[in-house]
């Protein structure tokens, strides 16, 4: 199955970089930045914003970590929402 670029970027008002991966769960969604400063950018308003886990096993922790990634064999940088 061919994926197509994502075109989403899920916080506007915070960066103009559009993540090039985005997974949207039931406990919290992760979106993946080649950007480091946009990502780090995005986890600070998401901790700003005090969003938690909701649910499973994570549920009650604090969103908005950024941690390095790789995707499709590139440095990227992995934020929670």
């Amino acid at each position: 199955m061919k994926t197509k670029p994502n075109t989403y970027n899920p916080f506007p008002g915070v960066t103009d970089v559009v993540p090039v991966w985005v997974n949207s769960g039931i406990c919290y969604s992760r979106a993946v930045y080649n950007d480091e400063a946009a990502a780090r950018a995005v986890g600070e308003a998401v901790r700003a914003s005090g969003a938690t886990a909701n649910g499973g096993f994570m549920d009650g922790m604090p969103l908005g970590t950024v941690h390095p990634a790789q995707y499709k064999g590139e440095q990227c940088w992995e934020v929670t929402y």
